[in-house]
């Protein structure tokens, strides 16, 4: 099935750009579809952090509703730099 090009929340950049200021790594994965989240960072631990960027009212579609229910890791929805960054501080057991 061919795939609809992505839309990407216009707090995105803003968003990536804020969490590479304050030293993370990110990687924008918001092309590759299919409900993946739109960034990929690595916190200071080196635990991987999925974020599905989302603007105030933005909802999930069904594929990311999808991919929220079986990925067993870490996965936020984020709508500000703020939360991003709060979400990178924190430290996962396991």
């Amino acid at each position: 099935m061919p795939r609809h090009a992505a839309r990407i929340d216009g707090n995105q950049q803003e968003i990536i750009d804020a969490i590479r200021t304050a030293g993370f790594y990110v990687c924008n994965t918001s092309r590759l579809g299919e409900g993946f989240p739109d960034i990929l960072c690595v916190n200071r631990y080196g635990q991987v952090v999925l974020f599905e960027i989302k603007t105030a009212g933005g909802r999930l579609t069904q594929a990311e509703k999808d991919f929220h229910d079986v990925y067993p890791g870490a996965l936020y929805i984020v709508r500000s730099a703020e939360t991003a960054i709060d979400y990178l501080t924190m430290r996962w057991e396991g």
